[in-house]
């Protein structure tokens, strides 16, 4: 019979506290037989709840150990939780090697988890920690463990998290582990290289066509991208392994920001702000929110802000497809295209959101949201990509405006010219006759004719009649070419309008001419003086020349909503409704050969134009033509 000293008691008291415990615990079963691949502990594992994360392996080892339930057959979610949980198993390498690694895999990521064997020792892990500090360099907390042939032991597990609690743990060959991490990897890498590459194309097509909406449209899916890799624990990994607070605080900051992109880039996209200026405002708003949220993740701790971020992800996108509807109604040729990818978007972060909080248990939630990013990415890509289509067209309608542009203007040159030559051809005429006659008339002078000096002032003044004529047609022409330089300025249009009148008294008069005024108070408008005048005397010398037997000038000025409004309304024989814009332009004139040069009605719509008013012709009340002439009222500013 074999003997034992206090040592070995002391050594085996504790197994034999764990076969006891194993004996009474209710429903205990066999140990969980681990073979050459991924095993699901659940069935043969044992859960305890402890809402005040009091317990210690020697209470649940004791006399918390009646407390163990079964694990459901397929795991549990507990949702968003701050009981911390027990989980005890018994595996046995079943595999047909002398010995074995396993890695011991939980299927959430707790702040703290510690893994504690059949002899007391314990092993520490958890999201609060370094990544560098993890038994195994994965997204998930895992352990590696050793186990013989045949070998069978137990183990508890303790974690706690501030976040979804998933009860699933599996254990796998550790071989096999990898191999299944290089396919999560693989398909993990088409996702973010698919990202990647379109977020890329999109950017060099922004800084080809300068449209905002392919820049936003790179800002969402860089967003979402870095988003998606937080999730995944890529970037805790990769890029602050020694910072596990901001690793956390991470997913909920870049959550955040995607979301903000994608409105931003949804609204410059579906146009809201001119086909739905209230969804517009609201969009504004949700962006505004999820800034304000993702400012709020570097402060705050998992919990309800996530699920204030989850709220407003399926907000936002619920309200961006509302927008994407409207604009579909309105004509948008690719609304169609981005409601479908919003709606793939929509159900695959319903099904994450709804996975998170424990309602849907079964489901890999994340994943879905990520195949559902995968193919929204896509297919608003396409969407941009036909966008440049559009952009191609009005580009071409653009260039096709332009060159409609230059021909008018080289139509509009070919009439200057046109009518410059004509209308100095005949003074230049008078001028060469009267100066060949002017010579005749010397030459008979020196000879004695008689009634020769009388003919030589004749052709004297012929001579200057036709060079004043052509002195006219130049200044006219070089005014209308380049109106003034003069700087606009704050005047009072009530005292122009009298000035102009008394500067034009005696040719109204001449002409038999009555005058009306009909001025209101008025503001000061933005106009240079000097050129307004000319304005003025040219429709004033307009209107006396549809009057040749006399008649009555109304002027009016009057204070619109932006402007004020002059107005010189004649009774003449008013101007041929096909006439009424050809009259501004050079030369056009409807006097014949003995009429002016067609530019004064040309020089004042320039003058006007340049101080950023407008000028028009129309009907008057009891016949005859009314002008008005728009100019801007001055701004408070301008005034000082």
């Amino acid at each position: 019979m074999a003997c034992y000293d206090a040592g070995d008691l002391n050594r085996l008291l504790p197994v034999c506290a764990c076969a006891l415990t194993l004996l009474v615990a209710p429903g205990a079963r066999a140990a969980v037989e681990l073979g050459d691949g991924r095993t699901a502990l659940s069935p043969g594992t044992f859960a305890l709840e402890d809402a005040t994360g009091d317990l210690t392996i020697d209470d649940v080892r004791g006399p918390a150990a009646a407390r163990f339930r079964p694990l459901a057959q397929d795991g549990e979610n507990a949702g968003y939780t701050g009981s911390t949980y027990w989980l005890r198993v018994q595996v046995r390498n079943a595999t047909t090697t002398r010995s074995s690694s396993f890695i011991l895999e939980l299927s959430a990521t707790p702040a703290i988890a510690e893994l504690y064997d059949d002899t007391g020792a314990v092993r520490r892990s958890g999201a609060s920690l370094p990544f560098t500090a993890r038994d195994v360099a994965y997204s998930n907390i895992a352990f590696r463990i050793a186990l013989g042939a045949g070998e069978a032991r137990t183990f508890w597990i303790r974690q706690h998290a501030a976040d979804t609690v998933l009860l699933e743990p599996a254990m796998w060959p550790e071989g096999a582990f990898w191999d299944s991490r290089s396919r999560e990897r693989l398909v993990d890498g088409l996702y973010y290289g698919v990202l990647l590459a379109l977020a890329v194309y999109n950017l060099f097509l922004f800084l080809a066509t300068r449209d905002r909406g392919y820049l936003f449209y790179v800002a969402f899916q860089a967003a979402n991208g870095l988003a998606q890799a937080a999730v995944d624990k890529y970037t805790f990994q990769y890029l602050w392994p020694d910072h596990p607070v901001w690793a956390a605080r991470s997913e909920q900051v870049l959550a955040g920001v995607s979301m903000a992109a994608a409105l931003a880039f949804a609204r410059a996209f579906l146009d809201t702000g001119q086909r739905s200026p209230r969804l517009d405002a609201a969009m504004r708003v949700m962006t505004g929110a999820g800034l304000v949220l993702a400012a709020a993740g570097t402060l705050v701790e998992h919990g309800v802000l996530n699920a204030l971020i989850g709220a407003h992800f399926l907000g936002a996108i619920a309200l961006t497809a509302a927008a994407a509807v409207v604009a579909a109604r309105t004509g948008s040729t690719n609304a169609r295209v981005f409601l479908l990818a919003w709606t793939v978007l929509l159900i695959g972060t319903a099904m994450a959101v709804l996975s998170a909080v424990g309602i849907l248990v079964r489901l890999d939630g994340f994943r879905l949201m990520k195949l559902g990013s995968a193919a929204e990415a896509v297919l608003l890509s396409l969407a941009l990509a036909s966008r440049i289509n559009a952009l191609t067209r009005d580009r071409e309608h653009g260039q096709r405006a332009l060159i409609a542009a230059t021909a008018a203007r080289i139509e509009a040159l070919r009439r200057l010219v046109s009518g410059v030559a004509h209308e100095v051809g005949n003074p230049l005429n008078f001028a060469r006759g009267g100066s060949d006659e002017l010579a005749a008339q010397l030459d008979a002078m020196e000879r004695g004719a008689p009634g020769a000096g009388a003919s030589a002032r004749r052709a004297h003044r012929l001579v200057g009649s036709g060079l004043a004529r052509i002195k006219l047609i130049l200044d006219n022409l070089r005014r209308y070419l380049a109106v003034g330089d003069a700087e606009a300025e704050p005047i009072d249009l009530a005292r122009e309008i009298e000035q102009a009148l008394e500067l034009a008294g005696d040719r109204l008069r001449a002409a038999g001419v009555e005058v009306e005024q009909h001025i209101e108070p008025l503001p000061a408008l933005r106009a240079r003086p000097g050129q307004l005048h000319q304005v003025m005397l040219n429709l004033i010398a307009n209107a006396i020349e549809a009057m040749p037997d006399g008649g009555t000038l109304r002027v009016a000025a009057r204070t619109g909503e932006r402007d004020v409004e002059l107005s010189m309304t004649d009774t003449g024989p008013g101007v041929e409704p096909a006439d009424r814009e050809r009259i501004f332009e050079p030369f056009f004139t409807t006097r014949g050969e003995s009429g002016g040069t067609g530019l004064g009605l040309a020089v004042a719509r320039e003058i006007v134009m340049k101080d950023g008013g407008t000028i028009r012709v129309e009907d008057g009340d009891g016949g005859g033509a009314r002008f008005i002439v728009s100019l801007p009222r001055a701004r408070p500013r301008e005034l000082r």
